[in-house]
């Protein structure tokens, strides 16, 4: 029998000098001015691919993580980092928007992923 399984649904862009507005009630969770972290109800997860800002305890269940732990510590059972993990999560009506800077670049060339920040948020 199989499972009925739903991964989180990936947006990527290059936009990381904008602030960051939950897609479901539109409340601004990062103010780029001053960098301030205002999760709203719908946010999963605030991460960089050095760290968790904020993680909600949907996501360390989802992602078997005791409460007490921080998600970071458990990077290393995912190939790819924090970006690989936070794909990983199978929340159903959930949405990751995965902002990069990319590396820099030589004429000619097309972005590269370089270093990302990672929002996941949950339609009630």
């Amino acid at each position: 029998m199989s499972k009925n399984y739903t991964k989180i649904k990936i947006k990527e862009s290059y936009d990381y000098e904008s602030d960051v507005l939950c897609p479901f009630c539109s409340q601004r969770v990062l103010n780029m001015n001053g960098f301030e972290i205002n999760p709203c109800k719908h946010t999963l997860f605030i991460a960089h691919d050095d760290s968790f800002v904020f993680c909600d305890e949907r996501t360390k269940q989802n992602l078997n993580i005791p409460l007490k732990d921080d998600p970071f510590d458990y990077v290393e059972n995912y190939d790819s980092g924090v970006d690989k993990m936070t794909s990983s999560i199978s929340i159903p009506n959930s949405i990751k928007l995965a902002n990069y800077i990319p590396e820099p670049l030589l004429s000619g060339e097309r972005p590269k992923k370089f270093f990302g920040t990672y929002y996941g948020f949950i339609k009630d």
